[in-house]
């Protein structure tokens, strides 16, 4: 194995072979023989018979890279120490197609987990705005309820023709400071605490986003 540039390219050093008319031995022969032609394994015609030529070879293709496989070997006119400078320089080749495709998959994944975080950044303030809306819908409807007991305590005092009950006055009073304790506008409005960011929270306005897929952003959540 050669690491270069940060890559890792297999080397295999074999010796190479050549073709030779296969001679059938006995065992073949009488198996042939013996045997219904289904089956009867096939006897090869040729062997491949090691010549003691040294080849060094990369086996195999790699489908992240899409380099394809290099090797050398010694020839009729060349010893495989002369071709070293060629497999060397095959080899730097796809060190560098391989680098480029790293920093584009590094940059791929960096765009990726922008996009992730700015989706979440997103999802957050429209959890923090729907969570202050229902707040102020929810003050609205307080403050309705409350003109509605006022409302109400005026209704029996102008129908009570007769002086009231001490049990009807205490009613009332008790109603119509209900009714100022619990009305927005007497009791003070602010702003309402921003719910806590967590994956649970905002998983609802992520979308087909994965809320699990990068470290979450907000600590403590």
């Amino acid at each position: 194995m050669i690491i270069m540039q940060g890559h890792a390219f297999p080397l295999e050093i074999c010796e190479r072979t050549t073709k030779q008319p296969h001679e059938p031995t006995a065992r073949e022969l009488r198996d042939a023989e013996r045997e219904p032609a289904w089956m009867r394994k096939r006897i090869p015609k040729y062997d491949h018979v090691p010549d003691g030529r040294l080849m060094i070879d990369a086996p195999g293709h790699d489908q992240t890279y899409g380099y394809r496989q290099y090797d050398c070997s010694d020839g009729t006119r060349w010893t495989i120490e002369s071709r070293l400078g060629y497999l060397l320089a095959a080899i730097e080749e796809r060190a560098e197609r391989a680098e480029e495709k790293r920093i584009q998959a590094e940059q791929a994944e960096q765009l990726r987990k922008q996009r992730w975080l700015e989706a979440v950044d997103e999802a957050h303030q429209r959890l923090i705005r729907d969570h202050r809306i229902k707040a102020l819908e929810q003050q609205l409807e307080t403050r309705r309820t409350a003109n509605e007991i006022r409302a109400l305590c005026a209704s029996v005092r102008e129908s009570v023709t007769d002086t009231p009950s001490d049990a009807t006055i205490e009613w009332l009073r008790w109603a119509e400071a209900h009714a100022d304790s619990i009305d927005p506008v007497i009791a003070g409005v602010a702003l309402p605490p921003d719910p806590p960011p967590s994956r649970q929270n905002l998983a609802p306005y992520l979308g087909s986003q994965n809320a699990h897929a990068y470290p979450w952003p907000f600590p403590n959540h």
